[in-house]
Parts: C-alpha cells; structure tokens; sequence
C-alpha cells in the first residue's frame, strides 16, 4: 500500500470533489482512485465521502484534511532534512538588521571562513520587519537581530552583546560631559535609527520622563548618515558602541552616557521551530556562539 500516494489522491479528491478529473490530474485511472479512497476508508474504518451528483466529504473526512496534509508535510520535510545531511556545501541564508549587517556580520563571515571552507553564506541585509518576515517565509535559514523576537513559531537565542550610548559632535555644548542627566535629557533633539536598534534607549528614557516624538526626535535609515549628522551638529546619536569606536579614536564623535544608567543590547540567533535539523545551519550557530566570537564583540 503506497501510503504516501493514498493520502495525495485523498487531498485531491477532496479538493476537486470528481473522481474522474482527480484521475486525469494525477495521470491514473479512475478506478485506481477508488480503490485507493476505499483503502483509506478501510484503513479509518469509516466513510470519507458521501458519494452522489457530488462527491462531499463526511464529517470524518473533513476532519482527516487537516491531518493528511499535516502527514504529507512531514513526509516531504523527511526528505528535505535527509538529503541536507548528504552535503556540507549547501548555501547558508543569513539575514541580519542593518546594525548587524554592517558592524559586525563582518567579523562573523570572517571568522566562518576560517572554519568553515566548503559552506558558502548568502547574507541579505535589511530592517528587522523585513528579516523576520523572510524568515518566516522560508527565505533565509537564520536571522541575527537586535530585538527579541516573541512568536510561537520562532525561537531567539542571545548570542552576543553591545552597549548602546549617546554620541555627540565634538562642537556640541555638551562635549565636556561624560553623563547627560534628566536636565539634557529633556532637552536635547535626539536622532534614532529603526526601531529594534534604539528600543532599550527609549524604554530607557522612558522610565525617566523622556519620550520620543516628532518634536525632540528625528529617524534615519541608517547608522553611516545617524553618525554623519551627528558630526554635523544636528543633536544627539543613539548608537551601539562598536559601531562609533572609530570616530572616537578619530576625534569626531563623543560618547556620553545617561547618567546612572547602562544599556546592555543583546543580539539574538532566530530560527523557526522546525522538526529536523540542518546540519549546516548547526554548524554556524556553534562558531557564532563560541568563546572566539565572543571576544570580537
């Protein structure tokens, strides 16, 4: 009994609802279709349509739908994870947050290089909407964010972490501080990237009596034009550390903090809940999360 073939013509049938174009679809004869619903229904114990002018589906049948395709799901996945595990060269889909993407992925595929020669990773770079929603589609293996993610079908796991700060121009008024308290706070003009990059900042500020809005804050697509215009005097940058440790060497950007306080951003791993596992994908996740990688951050 081909149990596999047994359900596809089940799906079908229930579908089409016509025993004869349900044959010419799957290029069979019809009374091979009969006779695999008869198994079926043998195998049940029950009827599964109601066969008449048209063929219907018994409320037994209606209830077997959802686990038929459920059962060929699986099935198909078995030879997807199976085959996965024949090779080593398959491509890895990444997808990153702009942060992520341009400071530190770099350090990643670096250190993947070294020890993984024959994997090649595709990267796709864009807002945290956007990888998630890849991700979910099946677009990409993994995605590395900066905002937790909290959905059933999705597991985020830390990784890595980074110091979010305020940077300002050299030029500023401010530039002798090395603390803003809740006087500067309240007036200072804010400039803030996607919303997964400045989240704890603003929960932050929050808690302080500091709200963003259109009148003390202003966003920007991406950390390169957040830090150009900070330099250029038009207010104060929320940014990642890392990301501005080059200007401060250079001279052209200050660090400041909030004065009794430290904002610790994590980042996080984000797969989805699949049932098998991709060895190529295991192999990423163990050098992202290994002590080497860690001491690049």
């Amino acid at each position: 009994m081909d149990i596999e073939q047994m359900y596809r013509i089940f799906l079908t049938l229930a579908k089409d609802k016509n025993f004869s174009r349900v044959a010419e679809k799957l290029h069979i004869s019809q009374p091979a279709v009969s006779q695999h619903i008869k198994n079926l229904e043998k195998l049940y114990n029950v009827p599964l349509f109601i066969r008449s002018k048209n063929v219907l589906l018994t409320p037994a049948g209606e209830t077997l739908v959802t686990y038929a395709e459920k059962i060929l799901f699986l099935y198909d996945q078995s030879f997807i994870a199976t085959q996965e595990q024949k090779t080593s060269n398959n491509p890895i889909k990444v997808g990153t947050s702009l942060t992520i993407g341009t400071y530190f992925l770099p350090r990643i595929i670096s250190l993947c290089k070294r020890n993984m020669v024959e994997n090649i990773i595709h990267v796709k770079v864009g807002k945290t909407k956007e990888v998630i929603r890849k991700l979910l589609n099946d677009e990409i293996d993994v995605a590395l964010i900066v905002e937790e993610i909290q959905m059933n079908s999705l597991i985020a796991e830390p990784f890595a972490e980074d110091e979010i700060v305020l940077i300002i121009s050299p030029n500023h008024p401010w530039a002798k501080k090395h603390e803003l308290g809740i006087k500067e706070l309240l007036e200072a003009n804010f400039i803030i990237m996607e919303n997964g990059s400045h989240k704890l900042a603003e929960e932050t500020l929050k808690r302080m009596g500091v709200e963003f809005s259109p009148s003390n804050s202003m966003e920007i697509g991406d950390t390169e034009a957040l830090k150009s215009s900070v330099e250029n005097g038009l207010g104060v940058g929320i940014v990642f550390y890392s990301a501005v440790q080059q200007e401060i060497q250079k001279g052209t950007l200050k660090v400041l903090r909030i004065s009794g306080q430290k904002m610790t951003q994590k980042f996080y791993w984000v797969t989805k809940t699949n049932l098998y596992s991709n060895k190529n994908v295991d192999m990423l996740k163990e050098i992202i999360f290994s002590k080497e990688l860690q001491s690049l951050f």
